[in-house]
């Protein structure tokens, strides 16, 4: 009997034109709910992901991740020196809409950080 393992091993091992086509995301899936789910469901073109308040995260925690961010060899990918300086314009400028790259790079600088390289 399939299970929900095998499913996902499948779709993964779909080449990507069945995911994505002409622009159209989740392409095979909206093919195979066609007829069964009404038209303006499976024609939607406004779905997003998942929204995270990243810009309220940034506020609330900005003292402490500057510090949190700092790793050896972090300077080969920013001044870290000047982005400290400039901390408090940097987080000011920053949209309450939509992943800002500096949430990127705090991601990264973590990212980077955590598995040392």
């Amino acid at each position: 009997m399939p299970t929900i393992s095998n499913l996902i091993s499948y779709v993964f091992s779909l080449p990507g034109v069945y995911k994505i086509h002409n622009g159209w995301s989740k392409y095979l899936l909206r093919q195979a709910m066609a007829g069964l789910v009404p038209d303006e469901i499976t024609a939607r073109t406004d779905k997003v992901g998942f929204n995270t308040p990243e810009y309220y995260w940034l506020h609330e925690l900005k003292d402490q991740l500057l510090p949190a961010m700092w790793s050896p060899g972090l300077d080969d990918f920013v001044d870290y020196r000047k982005l400290s300086a400039d901390w408090e314009d940097v987080l000011g400028r920053q949209s309450k809409w939509g992943i800002t790259a500096i949430w990127r790079y705090i991601n990264f600088a973590l990212w980077k950080k955590r598995f040392g390289l």
